[in-house]
């Protein structure tokens, strides 16, 4: 991450988690949603423990990434379903 200032750090941190999540949008299995989910939730302890961000903002991002995981799951889930009744 950039060393040179906050902003640039935040925006970082911004661009990394967005990209992040769009992954997991992409998901094609229940695994991959696990997967994309470890990865955001690695990402943002990683940024606690560097003090790029506090404590509880990441657990804020954590909160909403399982709930988006947990959406993502259901919808693979109901895809693979729906692929074996074909």
């Amino acid at each position: 991450l950039h060393s040179t200032s906050r902003r640039q750090r935040q925006m970082c941190i911004r661009d990394r988690l967005t990209a992040l999540i769009n992954d997991l949008k992409q998901c094609k299995t229940p695994q991959e949603v696990y997967d994309g989910y470890l990865q955001i939730t690695g990402y943002c302890k990683c940024c606690v423990d560097c003090d790029f961000i506090e404590e509880k903002d990441a657990d804020e991002l954590m909160h909403l990434a399982a709930y988006l995981a947990g959406n993502e799951q259901a919808r693979t889930e109901a895809q693979q379903k729906a692929g074996k009744k074909e």
